[in-house]
């Protein structure tokens, strides 16, 4: 390596080789980065991440699926999703019980899976698609480049309000969005076929293909346009047609400012933008966005919306001032902290051990969960139940139900069955069984209350 003399007589390595040399490293790590073989592989992982994830809400919610296995960097695959319960029964959950603490497998999450592929995605482009025009074809690319995403901000601006065929307060009326639709349809077609006709340079295949998908078009056309009415699609369907022209007129735009850019290649930049943007909208759904839920009987006046879909236990204490002290502890430490195979009637005189225990410093007492059921009712107890001393626990037993599917509008009712523990001496100062939606503690100055 070349070296220069600095004053004194100090020498240091020469800077333009060190410049060449940090560009040969950057230029191997984008290469390797946007590796075909890289993304290949990230699309296996992806696929094997869906289908567990598919098995896994056969017995679980599908928003806890998304959190678990999608929304995550590391997903911690249960070997119990891997057998449903409807083909497998009761072999997948013995199978799980039996491995302990190994039933479950670490996994690339979805957060994982889809950052290393937006940098896969972007670090092929940087070394691949180049704008290599200039001029006025350069301008005119980059002006339609430009309107495509304005049409496109519009249409998601849009897209995400009150409107609609339904409201009447689109653009177009529902006829007319319709008769646009098949105008669209009939000369799609008729230019397919045309070009498969006209195209004498083009191969064989080429004009085959082009022909099959103009019949495809015309046929649709003669369907819905002898159908008449009885075929047209009801106003809802037409809103999703709606906003799928607006879509499609923005992609033309795009697609034309693309091809501008980018010559030949530019359907396929076109393509990995939009994969792009679905990745990074997921991502802002994940991080941002949050669904809350407001129940309101007729002359009910409320200032809170709650998730439906976590719980929290919640110890209140009324304070000397009317106020409330209010102490939550989250869903995920309740899960944590409850042992997975524990009967649904555990004494609550049994051991406690430290895995069992949460500690909080607003609290002067501990919290030992012995059982956290995900969704559950309330029956009646039997001479074979254990029975509290006082409180829901005495007159009342847990019955668990499966994990509600989130595919409807129904919820689980959760329920945890705790000790509250002194601190110092570590015995048990009180048992409850707490119910979503159900006071323990009405006739007393502290309330205690699951939501």
């Amino acid at each position: 390596m070349s070296v220069l003399t600095a004053p004194g007589g100090v020498t240091g390595p020469d800077s333009r080789q060190i410049a060449r040399d940090a560009n040969s490293l950057l230029t191997r790590c984008i290469s390797a980065l946007a590796s075909l073989k890289l993304t290949v592989v990230l699309f296996l992982l992806g696929m094997v991440i869906v289908f567990i994830g598919s098995l896994a809400q056969a017995r679980r919610d599908v928003w806890q699926v998304m959190d678990d296995y999608f929304r995550c960097y590391v997903a911690k695959i249960d070997v119990q999703d891997l057998f449903p319960p409807s083909m497998f029964g009761e072999r997948g959950e013995k199978l799980a019980a039996g491995l302990g603490q190994f039933r479950y497998i670490p996994f690339p999450g979805g957060w994982t899976i889809g950052w290393l592929m937006l940098f896969n995605l972007l670090a092929a482009h940087a070394l691949t698609f180049r704008v290599r025009v200039r001029g006025l074809k350069l301008i005119a690319g980059i002006v339609f480049v430009t309107l495509g995403l304005v049409v496109m901000a519009v249409t998601v601006y849009t897209g995400n309000m009150q409107t609609g065929v339904e409201t009447g307060n689109t653009l177009l009326s529902p006829g007319q969005i319709w008769q646009l639709m098949m105008a669209i349809l009939g000369l799609a077609g008729v230019a397919g076929i045309a070009f498969a006709v006209l195209a004498k340079q083009a191969s064989f295949s080429g004009r085959m293909l082009r022909a099959s998908i103009g019949a495809v078009l015309l046929v649709t056309f003669l369907y819905y346009f002898f159908g008449g009415t009885a075929v047209q699609p009801d106003l809802s369907a037409m809103r999703i047609l709606w906003q799928l022209m607006k879509g499609s007129a923005c992609s033309v735009i795009l697609l034309l400012g693309s091809m501008l850019l980018f010559e030949k290649r530019g359907g396929i930049a076109l393509l990995h933008f939009g994969v792009a943007l679905l990745m990074i909208s997921e991502l802002q759904v994940g991080l941002v966005a949050k669904e809350t839920n407001l129940s309101l009987t007729e002359g009910e006046v409320a200032s809170y919306a709650r998730d439906i879909r976590v719980r929290e236990l919640a110890i209140i204490s009324r304070l000397s001032d009317g106020k409330d002290d209010v102490v939550v502890v989250p869903e995920k430490l309740l899960v944590n902290a409850a042992p997975e195979d524990k009967s649904p009637n555990a004494t609550p005189q049994a051991s406690i051990t430290a895995d069992q225990k949460i500690e909080l410093p607003d609290l002067p007492f501990d919290i030992a969960v012995r059982r956290f059921y995900r969704n559950s009712e309330l029956r009646a107890l039997t001479p074979a139940d254990s029975r509290l001393d006082e409180g829901l626990g005495s007159f009342a037993a847990v019955k668990p139900l499966p994990p509600v599917t989130g595919m409807d509008d129904t919820m689980d009712q959760s329920s945890v069955l705790i000790d509250l523990v002194d601190r110092q001496s570590g015995s048990v100062l009180k048992s409850m069984l707490v119910s979503q939606n159900v006071s323990e503690l009405n006739s007393t100055g502290g309330k205690s209350d699951h939501r």
